[in-house]
């Protein structure tokens, strides 16, 4: 007799959110060419897919289950680049997204000067939002990379505050 339990795996999570992008007006997988199936099929609205993944995110925690830094990390990407850094900020506002260093270093780059000054070039993909860049360094001390901190702090031309952070 059959319980009415399924295991699926993140991984296999992972590659159903990827199609389901692919599907979105914002591709991000670079699958390339697509089917005929893929074709007839409407394309899925950003707030869709960013409510199935933020779903599988809760039942997650719910369940004390640890995420896959891949299933977080798509999230971003696609966050970014449907451009809604609301939903961003809230995420991480709210802990929803777990602490990373590779989620920290992310954030430092869209916050960043460098982020600023590509917007005008229209040749590649930029987003600005400044509060990254605190946000990111914030994440850093409480994962406590703080070579990662004072090299961001460098990055952005901020010696004395990271020679003052050093110093501590």
């Amino acid at each position: 007799m059959l319980s009415g339990e399924l295991i699926v795996f993140q991984n296999e999570m992972l590659e159903i959110f990827k199609e389901m992008i692919d599907n979105s007006p914002f591709p991000i997988t670079g699958s390339g060419a697509k089917s005929d199936q893929q074709i007839a099929v409407k394309p899925l609205q950003p707030r869709y897919i960013i409510s199935m993944i933020l779903e599988f995110l809760r039942t997650l925690l719910e369940n004390q289950i640890p995420q896959q830094p891949s299933q977080q990390h798509l999230l971003v990407k696609y966050i970014l680049m449907t451009k809604d850094t609301q939903t961003l900020h809230s995420l991480l506002q709210y802990q929803v997204l777990s602490n990373s260093l590779e989620l920290a270093r992310i954030l430092i780059n869209l916050g960043s000067s460098e982020s600023k000054r590509t917007i005008g070039d229209t040749s590649s993909f930029a987003i600005y939002y400044e509060p990254a860049y605190q946000l990111g360094l914030d994440m850093l001390k409480k994962i406590k990379s703080n070579e990662d901190v004072v090299y961001a702090l460098l990055a952005e031309g901020l010696v004395l505050r990271a020679l003052d952070y050093a110093q501590e």
